[in-house]
């Protein structure tokens, strides 16, 4: 009689959550399993420019047959859609926004006014100028908005979004539960919001009204169509959401790490197969790669514009290492980079700190592992997310390179690593620093203190007045001007 051989439990079973996909994982789902693709993703192609929506169809295009859509996500697609269509560049908002921050300026500029007793024609002045320049900015907003929604239509067969959609999702989409069954789920959602299972229990605040038990149901009846569809398919899951809530994702230190370890036991225990996600432009960026398609790096910047303002919408916070991990774009005006604080303060050598920061990457290649031995080498960072915004100073000194989870340095960085010159760091400031070169001028027709004064008033464009002063303090550190 021979033995039957069970197999033996390995590192991840039981925790299977914690792992995190590979390239060769996301090839993989994205070549022979299913992409799915929650209602946010498609109602977003109405707030993306069309240079960003043509690079994200394309990308859907090349997925094709492993693309599907749930019936709860076009059902909220749908019901949804006009509002999305009425405002898709939210200026609306931006420009209420604007007018409580006017009105708080003019009330500064009469009360200083008061306060030294200027003419009533010089505070007039001051006030009209104000007024002008708000008058004009919110004319552009009004244009840029109208230029971007000009092409889009309430009426279905005018709509370029509809019209797109159409031909890719034919054929890739959930049929509806019958009235029995979604009243049996609506109920098990219930039950589960109460308790806290997720996903969907963040959508609380929705059960009122009438309607208002199916309203909240909606990501948990989403949930079941996908678990179904794997069930049939019997392969590994990509779910792609712009849904950032804590009742889909798992966060350690305020930073996604992947999908709640419940979604991904629950869809292992039900299905025997794995889930995935990606927020929107992590897809973009992984099929970038993986499927060799040309895409934009404005397309980037715009999908990533858009998930920051609908995760600010929903109280969330909104961290943006998905992209930043993987795509070395320059995040500052003038597609030049911003500049953060250094690990051990203003106090520090900054040359010292930044080559020993350069020097931890040899040894430690991927991500992951070099964040550890950054934290190692600088333990007053306790934070996960404040030692990934720190070790972007090199990546905003062209030094490193991130790509997926590995990090390099650069032809540059290698130079540096052997040199450690003061003049590599003063060039690449000058080459790559939002703001450097205005500073730089300032600094040839101004004393020092007025500098100061004038960064706190009129920083350059686009920066604020504490980026400025941060970026004038590290000119000042690597001597490119003088204090």
């Amino acid at each position: 009689m021979s033995k039957v051989h069970s197999r033996k439990s390995g590192l991840y079973d039981g925790f299977e959550g914690y792992r995190t996909a590979s390239e060769r994982d996301l090839k993989q789902v994205l070549t022979r399993g299913l992409v799915v693709l929650d209602a946010n993703v498609l109602l977003n192609l109405y707030r993306y420019t069309s240079t960003t929506r043509a690079d994200f169809l394309e990308v859907l295009t090349k997925i094709g047959d492993r693309l599907w859509i749930p019936h709860q996500a076009l059902d909220e697609f749908w019901r949804n859609r006009e509002n999305t269509i009425r405002d898709p560049s939210n200026a609306r908002d931006t420009i209420k926004q604007l007018e409580a921050k006017l009105n708080d300026s003019l009330a500064i500029i009469r009360g200083w006014s008061k306060r030294i007793a200027l003419t009533d024609t010089v505070a007039a002045d001051l006030t009209n100028r104000l007024d002008n320049a708000f008058d004009e900015v919110t004319a552009t907003i009004k244009q840029v908005a109208d230029r971007e929604s000009s092409e889009l239509s309430r009426a279905t067969h005018e709509d370029p979004v509809v019209n797109d959609l159409e031909p890719l999702i034919a054929g890739r989409r959930g049929e509806p539960f019958s009235e029995g069954k979604r009243a049996v789920l609506v109920k098990q959602a219930m039950e589960r919001i109460e308790n806290s299972i997720p996903p969907g229990y963040k959508d609380k605040s929705k059960v009122r009204g009438e309607d208002g038990a199916s309203k909240a149901a909606g990501d948990y009846l989403l949930w079941v169509q996908v678990i179904e569809e794997v069930k049939v398919r019997n392969v590994d899951v990509l779910l792609v959401t712009g849904d950032v809530k804590e009742d889909w994702w798992r966060k350690e230190d305020g930073e996604i790490r992947g999908p709640r370890l419940e979604l991904v036991q629950e869809m292992k225990r039900l299905t025997g197969r794995r889930l995935l996600m990606l927020r929107p432009e992590s897809l973009l960026l992984h099929a970038k790669k993986l499927l060799a398609i040309e895409v934009s790096e404005t397309s980037f910047q715009d999908i990533n514009r858009v998930g920051e303002y609908l995760a600010k919408e929903d109280g969330e916070e909104w961290q943006s290492n998905e992209v930043e991990e993987t795509a070395d774009s320059p995040k500052g005006p003038g597609e030049r980079y911003l500049l953060d604080k250094l690990p051990e303060g203003r106090s520090g050598d900054y040359l010292e700190i930044v080559a020993d920061m350069a020097g931890l990457v040899p040894e430690s290649p991927d991500l992951d592992a070099y964040l550890d031995a950054f934290q190692e080498r600088f333990p007053g960072i306790t934070l996960r997310s404040v030692a990934r915004r720190r070790m972007r100073v090199l990546v905003s000194l062209g030094l490193v390179h991130i790509q997926g989870r590995q990090v390099r340095l650069t032809d540059l960085g290698e130079r540096f690593i052997r040199e450690k010159s003061i003049s590599i760091i003063r060039q690449s400031l000058l080459d790559r620093i939002a703001g450097a070169s205005e500073i730089v001028d300032l600094t040839q027709k101004h004393s020092p203190d007025d500098v100061r004064d004038l960064l706190r008033t009129t920083p350059p464009a686009g920066l604020s007045p504490t980026q400025a002063r941060l970026v004038y303090r590290w000119l000042c550190k690597f001597e490119v001007v003088t204090t």
